[in-house]
């Protein structure tokens, strides 16, 4: 299955366009999907908020419809991801990954190890991570070394366009220029 990313600044349409793949992937798998809403955004609303992981759980595995939460901490986030891990056939949005991990870490082991193994969730049904953040300088390099596609959206820090660059041979003037929804992809092996 797959790890993509969005990156861009707050209202570039990063999280739109997340939503509307999350859409086709639900489409085309028939899963559901599971929303780790790590601010609770307007864009988010219109997916029933459940108060707890474990209602969101009971909801995308025994209900298998689309769910939805705002965490209270990282604990949490690892706590779905490890369901996400034992179950798959799902599709987790995970809104503003730098809440739950940074440049130095991955949070709770658990989310680690399902981006790592995303293609085996489930003894091998597998799972769908589409993730957002603003800066992937936020972002521990593993969940970056995982990656199937990163989406690119409006970028402005000198130190993240120079990040692209090097590391994704990204042109930092297209970047910059890019409009509202617009981005540039790349894809495995960037």
């Amino acid at each position: 299955m797959a790890v993509h990313w969005y990156v861009g600044v707050t209202g570039s349409g990063k999280t739109t366009r997340a939503l509307q793949d999350v859409a086709d992937d639900i489409r085309k798998t028939g899963w559901p999907a599971l929303v780790i809403d790590s601010q609770g955004v307007r864009l988010l609303a219109s997916i029933k908020h459940r108060k707890t992981w474990k209602e969101v759980v009971r909801d995308v595995w025994i209900e298998r419809k689309n769910s939805a939460f705002i965490p209270r901490d990282a604990e949490e986030v690892g706590a779905v991801f490890s369901v996400a891990r034992e179950l798959g056939k799902v599709i987790i949005l995970l809104d503003e990954a730098a809440f739950w991990m940074s440049s130095r870490s991955m949070g709770p082991k658990a989310i680690e190890r399902a981006f790592r193994t995303h293609f085996h969730w489930g003894g091998g049904k597998g799972g769908i991570i589409r993730s957002t953040t603003q800066h992937l300088a936020d972002v521990a390099p593993v969940a970056i070394q995982c990656t199937t596609t990163i989406k690119t959206f409006r970028c402005t820090s000198a130190r993240i366009l120079e990040r692209l660059k090097q590391e994704f041979q990204y042109n930092p003037d297209e970047i910059e220029k890019l409009e509202r929804g617009q981005f540039i992809e790349k894809g495995s092996g960037f």
